[in-house]
């Protein structure tokens, strides 16, 4: 049986970026989704302590130039928090974390195919006590993931809701707006010898109906922005 292709490559099959030799790339397909998923790789010559700064600093997104990124703002902030949340709509993974730093983000995009993209995540990151491998991971922070989420953290943030021209409580879709269907994701951070970090990266975006009509295009555009966020996280690295 012949392998998925989607935009021209080949799914599960490693590429090198013609832009940076040092990431690798792939797409990943679960059957039970309706998108790819975009999966990168590289190394980079410094402490997962200090690759995790530019990653982690999502109100700089724009001034350090994230690709087609052209707004990042920080809604909400906790540390040490502790919570039960699921990855992946279609996918339904489960991930726990605890003494981990938490925040929601709205981010807005500019695609060359589709409307300006909307969204807004839930970000955390947590760093594995016994192997020292930080993880960063984000859902889409919308009602369906919202109602999913249990922990202490729900304890320390607003209410998502608001009320209705009729009364009801609604999740409040102006202040925490979404473009998309469903997004998950992660980074993972391991040290290796000689203060490098090994960079493991999980994106997976359903764009709804219309962008899965221009899929192709989706991926294409998506896959040439892959290295240089690379890039902007290797310059923006603390050299202190």
């Amino acid at each position: 049986m012949a392998q998925k292709t989607v935009g021209n490559y080949t799914v599960d099959t490693w590429y090198t970026s013609q832009t940076d030799s040092t990431v690798q790339f792939k797409l990943a397909q679960n059957p039970n989704e309706n998108c790819v998923m975009y999966v990168m790789e590289t190394t980079l010559d410094s402490l997962p302590q200090k690759v995790l700064v530019p990653i982690a600093d999502y109100a700089q997104y724009t001034s350090m130039f994230m690709p087609r990124m052209y707004k990042s703002q920080v809604l909400h902030h906790t540390n040490q928090s502790s919570l039960n949340f699921v990855m992946g709509k279609q996918r339904k993974f489960g991930v726990s974390v605890s003494q981990a730093e938490t925040d929601i983000v709205q981010f807005s995009l500019n695609l060359p195919w589709l409307p300006d993209n909307h969204y807004t995540l839930l970000l955390s990151t947590f760093q594995d006590p016994q192997t020292e491998i930080i993880h960063v991971y984000w859902i889409q922070y919308d009602e369906k993931n919202y109602k999913n989420i249990s922990g202490s953290w729900l304890l320390e943030v607003p209410s998502p809701t608001t009320k209705n021209f009729w009364g009801s409580s609604v999740f409040d879709t102006k202040t925490y707006p979404n473009s998309n269907e469903d997004i998950y994701g992660s980074w993972t951070l391991t040290p290796l010898a000689n203060n490098k970090t090994f960079v493991h990266y999980e994106n997976y975006v359903d764009p709804g109906w219309m962008g899965r009509q221009v899929i192709d295009d989706v991926v294409k555009s998506t896959l040439e922005d892959m290295p240089k966020i690379i890039s902007v996280i290797r310059t923006n690295v603390p050299r202190d």
